[in-house]
């Protein structure tokens, strides 16, 4: 039986075809993912840079002696926060509450900012305002370096 050079024409040309439309459709699904990773990453990099602004604008806020501006830290703080945990990972967005956890701290030991602070011992207040901005500097150490391993920088 003999294979008719048309037939063998027609299948080798649909072969070819389908090999080429199967490499493509895979190298499509290979820079679609490529592009949503880089996607990805440029909006975590705007989200932490936005953070970090943020956290280095804490004279305005932790540091602040007037109630107005700690709100307006802390508002400022919660937005940025809202978009690191949004946009992860879950390494980076768990220490992102160590900010808010050093200005609410602030907050308690400054009388000026919150009332209730004045009940305390002055010392006490000391320590605990000193303590605050001690957390805050660690949480912005711990949240770079995380935010570098997120990113694949190297420190």
């Amino acid at each position: 039986m003999t294979v008719d050079p048309l037939v063998s024409l027609l299948v080798g040309a649909l072969g070819a075809s389908l090999i080429g439309l199967v490499g493509a459709w895979i190298g499509a699904a290979f820079q679609s993912r490529r592009e949503h990773k880089r996607w990805v990453r440029e909006q975590r990099l705007e989200v932490y840079r936005a953070l970090l602004a943020v956290a280095d604008n804490a004279q305005e806020g932790i540091m602040s002696t007037t109630s107005t501006a700690f709100r307006k830290y802390m508002s400022a703080l919660v937005v940025a926060q809202s978009a690191v945990v949004l946009l992860g990972p879950k390494a980076v967005s768990d220490i992102v509450g160590g900010f808010h956890r050093a200005a609410i701290k602030k907050g308690k030991s400054d009388p000026r900012i919150t009332e209730s602070a004045g009940l305390v011992d002055p010392k006490e207040r000391e320590r605990i305002g000193l303590e605050a901005i001690d957390d805050h500097n660690q949480t912005r150490a711990d949240f770079t370096a995380a935010a570098q391993r997120a990113l694949g920088i190297k420190p």
